[in-house]
């Protein structure tokens, strides 16, 4: 069987823990079984651009599909030093990719973008009015187009010493966000309970990824404190009411999980800062696995926190 050319996309990563960016985009390769090659010497963490290249769409949006540090994938048009040169990019593009933007049955609209300097309105009016190369017979739509194109213009890696004019100018369209929305979703201060060494929503979620968590998956976190987790037909239940942020993220992603602690006074119920009555009352309402929808469908589960007390999880809790 032939192997299948790769094809060449933008990636547009977000401005957070870059040094995890490669690291997460080769472990979702991995585990989504998806080819995936970059110049790694032409990447910077100081710029969010990298050019990459996948077999297929589909396979550039399995890994968005997973992404917490990808913000966004372009299927790339054409990129330059320059105006002059990104033109001349986007006129080389082969017949067959284009006829279908050629017909006007569909709707789209135009972002433009600046990396390190922001574009003013008069210029960005000005961009628009340039790219009137684009092969795009469609109509414009701009609330809810079908094809969405973006020029992208990176000013380099420095804010503060950015040039009148940028060093590339890139155009694709756009084909799929990342998973950003994901950490204000799991977001620890958005959780009914917590404790005070939860980790990070995000991080959470990039570790999950970088240990390829999938379903079936075993997560075992041997320092879970207060959210001993226990995951079963690919949900989350909890045995206590704070579920830990790394097996909340291996729950999402379809993992079974499983934790452990060696601070007596915790796994016996003592010294923590609330009453039993206030975690009996609130944990029947199962709110943490409710509100992220990773409950499971196991019965008579056993809290920790509550000696010698079973919670019997009814239709309703669940419902």
């Amino acid at each position: 069987m032939a192997r299948q050319p790769l094809k060449t996309y933008l990636c547009l990563f977000a401005q957070q823990h870059p040094e995890f960016r490669l690291p997460e985009l080769l472990s979702l390769a991995s585990v989504t079984k998806s080819e995936v090659k970059f110049d790694e010497l032409s990447y910077s963490k100081t710029n969010p651009l990298l050019l990459v290249h996948f077999p297929s769409e589909e396979s550039a949006c399995r890994i968005a599909a997973r992404s917490l540090l990808i913000r966004s994938l372009f299927e790339l048009w054409g990129s330059g030093r320059n105006h002059d040169e990104l033109e001349a990019s986007v006129n080389k593009l082969p017949s067959e990719f284009t006829d279908r933007y050629r017909r006007s049955d569909y709707t789209f609209k135009v972002v433009v973008r600046g990396f390190s300097r922001k574009c003013s309105a008069e210029k960005q009016l000005q961009l628009y009015e340039r790219l009137s190369y684009l092969p795009l017979a469609g109509k414009v739509n701009l609330s809810n187009p079908d094809y969405e194109f973006h020029l992208l213009e990176d000013y380099g890696d420095n804010p503060n010493e950015a040039p009148m004019e940028p060093h590339r100018v890139f155009v694709g369209r756009l084909i799929s966000h990342g998973q950003r929305h994901l950490i204000q979703k799991y977001a620890v201060k958005n959780r009914h309970f917590i404790g005070n060494t939860s980790m990070d929503a995000q991080l959470s979620l990039i570790m999950a990824n970088m240990a390829q968590v999938k379903e079936g998956s075993l997560v075992f976190d041997p320092f879970v404190g207060t959210g001993k987790v226990y995951i079963l037909n690919y949900k989350c239940v909890a045995s206590s009411p704070s579920p830990g942020s790394l097996l909340v993220a291996g729950a999402h992603f379809g993992g079974f999980g499983m934790g452990a602690d060696i601070d007596y006074p915790l796994i016996h119920g003592r010294g923590i800062c609330i009453t039993v009555q206030y975690i009996s009352a609130h944990f029947m309402r199962i709110k943490n696995h409710v509100q992220h929808q990773l409950m499971g469908r196991a019965r008579n589960r056993y809290n920790i926190h509550l000696e010698k007390s079973r919670i019997q999880m009814t239709r309703q809790a669940r419902q």
